[in-house]
């Protein structure tokens, strides 16, 4: 299937990694800076998409959830490396958006796996995914930017750096055009 990527649609469920509320107050400081040259407003949930399907009518929504969480969170926690930055018009938004482009460590190639396999085990197909054969590296900083003529290292951020470590995943559900709600919660964690 290659790099075909499924446009979202409403009721998709997300699969999303975010850093715990400590290190997104650090994050939401280099947002603020960002956004003084690029415009917007900070994202507030910072986080990475791991994978975004549409729901499997033969499951029962809640049950589907709880089995995912057990599959994905017994994991350490995932390191994630800026590489970049930069600002790029969002079909789904219907603006500018500014991303931090992340490292496709083996860690993360690892984590997109288990999460394919667990796919796999609840009978939730391919074309029923946002992508295969892809790995996610882009991460939201901020919405509605109006300078989009610029990128990070224009601004003085120097990369590679820490972005954030990865200790949490949300399940959410796609409402619409920017409306998500967050349907369970867990922490990563070692066997």
């Amino acid at each position: 299937m290659g790099n075909q990527f499924r446009l979202a649609r409403v009721g998709d469920l997300c699969i999303l990694l975010l850093p715990d509320d400590d290190e997104l107050t650090r994050l939401n400081e280099h947002q603020r800076f960002l956004a003084s040259h690029f415009g917007g407003q900070i994202h507030q949930a910072v986080h990475l998409t791991v994978q975004r399907f549409a729901p499997p009518t033969h499951h029962n929504l809640q049950s589907l959830i709880s089995f995912l969480a057990k599959k994905l969170t017994f994991t350490p926690p995932l390191s994630f490396t800026a590489l970049s930055s930069f600002s790029i018009y969002s079909n789904f938004k219907q603006s500018h958006i500014v991303k931090w482009e992340i490292a496709a460590t083996d860690e993360l190639r690892r984590y997109v796996s288990l999460t394919d396999r667990a796919l796999d085990e609840v009978g939730i197909s391919l074309t029923e995914r946002y992508a295969n054969d892809w790995i996610s590296t882009w991460v939201t900083a901020l919405d509605g930017v109006t300078n989009t003529k610029i990128t990070g290292e224009q601004i003085g951020v120097k990369y590679p750096h820490h972005l954030f470590t990865a200790r949490r995943i949300w399940f959410s559900e796609i409402k619409g055009a920017n409306e998500f709600e967050v349907l369970a919660k867990a922490e990563l964690k070692k066997r």
